[in-house]
């Protein structure tokens, strides 16, 4: 019986495993379900395996890594995520990830590019690789599987996430559609691979399952990475291997053709299609060109930082989507990965990213010469090709980059597996050479000669770096897994309307990760909920109550203000929640209207396309009886979105404490034409509009009987014309409303105490 060498088993089956589960591994324990906890994942097999290669290392007396042509490249694009990084808005996003998108960054970055030093290092054999694929077909089957039965709502369980009909394994539709798209370029490579009609045949079923969800969910994303992987398959496989399975190319041919149109064919589309299935909002082409250009305009060299979308978004967004749908959605993600490599890494990004691209691309061109690892090669880089293109059409998550990490640490693999091959190779590290030194094969570094491996002492040295980088990597993940997890516990205690417990598990999220700026908002926002909940008890709060509410507020305030001045001064959302603090604490403290307006106007200046910052800014201003700025403010919300029932609503009142109801009315009109007739807002505005007719017609009684008498002119006395009521010409004061506005009509009276924006 063969003896197995366990660290070579370790290392083979870590990755092939990973594959599988990667792709739909999820918990719901955390704050968000899917891509943290592939990350979570991701991390602990990178440190097992760092662990397990640290050992080997010694169990062999040796050092020795795979050497590549991607190296430059990874060298590049690490330089410049580490650079962005240290200059970026919000160097916690960019380090760990923003809430909810946790890719790319640099620690997810690092992460994956050891998982490929250490696959591409170790993986033993043709075998392994196959395996590692087709762990990865399984896990795409599996995604897909899922993502057809919630389309067609049949559900997995009771829970509430479940019970969606967009729900995937993965997170996001877009994601189920490229993986499965992906499972249709590796199935279709492995049966030019196999020998048996069985294999061949099965692997044929798991195509069509793959080719049906990608057709289903997946979209434009889902079809660049159709045509792109079997397009590069077809390159990269031998000629002969071609022909020789070309009946089942034109069975799959077949097959995808036929799906599309029967998803055309208006009969069978009713059928297989459903028409309200919710689809995934993503931000336009157009609009994030805008976006990441003006962020590129304002940090040229190395963007805004990986991972801050959700900071620069806001700022530069562009007016004309005010006039959507969906004009209150603060996108987080630039529509494509491309894109968002020009407004996150700058110039400097965008050469290495082009560089990378460029060296990854004619490093797969090369697998068609490759023999030791036969056709997975090609495979490996049709994947890689496939990928590389849904970046074009959707953002990177971090199961699509693992799943280009992954068949990249495959490619290299199997081109260190070919002793003709120069595109990759295994080297030794030297103690007493402290250079590298390329083994003629795998086997060489073992069988070297006795008194080189006595001399040989460099492994020893080489773990320590592994083992603390493996440490360090659980140290941080704990922080910020166990910060997510406690989150997690807050927004089901909210849920249950339990403040309390709400406030003591946000409270132990930040005792573990109090970096994380989105934590001390929410913070900031229970602790003001806290407040006004027992202040709503009025006369009888007790000592204690009044001690409490006013800790709660100091609280609130010093959250706050670490969120805004500290972690993440450009997020808006800070600003938001600062400026609601204060502007609780009005009746508490003579200058939080100040501080409020303050707060307000960062807000503002942070997000100048929002409407809605305007009215809320605008409020204030009413609150504390400013009516002129008040209007001003609602004011330019309406001019930034005309269709805006609220800000019509809102501008209409200040304009009327103004004492101009000609104006209000019209603004209530239109906003009463905004809301569905006969709803509790309709009936309200129609009050409003009745109450300031009534003023309006009550000032003008009163303006009538308190009006002078109408005196002749002296020239008309002179000439002993008559006087006539009305005959001074309207035109004159017209073209000059400004000079005297009593003089004025009704009219120009309006255009002048309107302030412009």
């Amino acid at each position: 019986m063969k003896k197995i060498n366990l660290p070579n088993f370790l290392l083979d089956a870590v990755p092939a495993l990973l594959a599988f589960l990667l792709p739909i591994f999820f918990l719901s324990v955390t704050a968000e379900f899917f891509e943290f906890n592939k990350l979570t994942l991701l991390t602990i097999a990178t440190a097992l395996m760092l662990l397990i290669w640290a050992a080997k290392m010694l169990l062999d007396k040796s050092v020795r890594a795979v050497r590549s042509r991607l190296d430059l490249a990874f060298l590049a694009l690490t330089a410049v995520f580490i650079l962005s990084t240290i200059f970026s808005l919000d160097k916690t996003a960019s380090l760990f990830g923003s809430q909810g998108r946790w890719f790319p960054s640099l620690a997810s970055l690092l992460v994956l590019t050891v998982f490929y030093y250490i696959v591409s290092t170790n993986i033993s054999s043709a075998k392994a690789i196959k395996a590692g694929l087709a762990a990865l077909l399984g896990g795409a089957c599996v995604s897909s599987l899922v993502a057809i039965l919630s389309y067609y709502k049949v559900y997995l369980g009771p829970q509430q996430y479940f019970n969606i009909q967009n729900f995937t394994l993965s997170g996001s539709s877009t994601t189920a559609g490229v993986l499965a798209a992906v499972g249709v370029v590796i199935a279709a490579g492995l049966i030019a691979h196999s020998n048996g009609i069985l294999a061949k045949s099965g692997l044929y079923l798991l195509a069509a399952l793959n080719i049906f969800a990608a057709m289903l969910i997946g979209g434009v994303p889902a079809a660049a990475v159709l045509i792109a992987g079997l397009l590069a398959l077809a390159l990269l496989l031998p000629t002969q291997t071609l022909v020789q399975n070309k009946m089942f190319g034109f069975a799959l041919a077949g097959l995808a053709l036929a799906l599309a149109a029967v998803m055309v064919f208006p009969p069978t589309k009713s059928v297989l299609l459903d028409a309200n299935y919710p689809k995934e909002l993503r931000l336009s082409a157009k609009d994030s060109w805008l976006v990441v250009s003006s962020a590129l305009r304002d940090y040229p060299l190395l963007g805004a930082g990986p991972s801050t979308f959700y900071l620069v978004f806001p700022n530069y967004r562009p007016l004309s989507m005010n006039s959507s749908d969906f004009w209150n959605i603060r996108y987080d993600k630039a529509y494509s990965e491309a894109l968002g490599v020009v407004g996150s890494l700058g110039i400097v990004g965008v050469l290495a990213a082009i560089f990378f691209v460029v060296t990854v691309l004619r490093y797969v061109l090369n697998s068609k010469g490759t023999h030791s690892a036969g056709n997975f090669t090609a495979v490996s880089g049709a994947v890689i090709i496939a990928v590389l293109a849904a970046f074009v059409f959707t953002y990177a998550t971090v199961t699509t980059a693992f799943v280009l990490f992954f068949a990249l640490a495959m490619l290299t693999a199997g081109y260190a597996l070919d002793p003709e091959s120069r595109l990759a190779e295994h080297v030794g590290l030297s103690l007493a050479s402290l250079r590298f030194k390329t083994l003629s094969s795998i086997g060489t570094l073992a069988g070297g000669s006795t008194e080189e491996k006595k001399n040989e002492s460099f492994q020893y040295i080489a773990v320590v770096p592994l083992a603390a980088a493996a440490i360090a990597s659980m140290y941080f993940l704990y922080k910020n897994y166990a910060g997510e997890v406690y989150m997690r516990k807050a927004i089901e205690a909210a849920q249950l309307g339990d403040g309390a417990k709400t406030y003591e598990f946000q409270r132990a999220a930040l005792n573990v990760n109090p970096l994380r700026a989105q934590y001390q908002n929410s913070y900031a926002r229970t602790n003001l909920a806290l407040a006004r909940s027992i202040s709503a008890k009025g006369a009888a709060q007790t000592d204690e109550d009044k001690k409490t509410v006013q800790t709660l507020a100091s609280q609130a305030i010093r959250s706050v203000r670490l969120s805004t001045e500290v972690l993440s001064p450009p997020d808006v959302v800070g600003w938001e929640t600062r400026g609601l603090v204060y502007r609780s604490l009005r009746d508490a403290a003579a200058d939080a209207g100040d501080w409020a307006v303050k707060a307000y106007t960062a807000a503002v200046r942070l997000d100048p396309g929002n409407p809605r910052l305007r009215v809320d800014f605008g409020g204030i201003y009413f609150a504390g009886e400013d009516y002129l700025s008040a209007a001003n403010m609602f004011r330019q919300a309406v001019n930034l979105k005309g269709d805006y029932a609220n800000a019509h609503y809102n501008f209409g009142h200040a304009l009327a404490k103004l004492g101009q109801y000609a104006d209000a009315q019209r603004e209530f009109e239109a906003a009463m034409g905004l809301v569905p007739a006969g709803s509790e807002d309709y009936s309200r505005v129609a009050a409003d509009v009745a109450a300031v007719k009534s003023m309006g017609a009550a000032q003008a009684a009163s303006a009538a009987a308190a009006a002078k008498p109408v005196l002749p002119s002296v020239a008309e006395i002179e000439g002993g014309a008559p006087a006539v009521a009305g005959a001074t010409s309207a035109a004159p004061a017209a073209q000059e409303p400004l000079t005297q506005p009593g003089s004025v009509d009704t009219g120009a009276e309006s255009k002048e105490t309107t302030p412009t924006p």
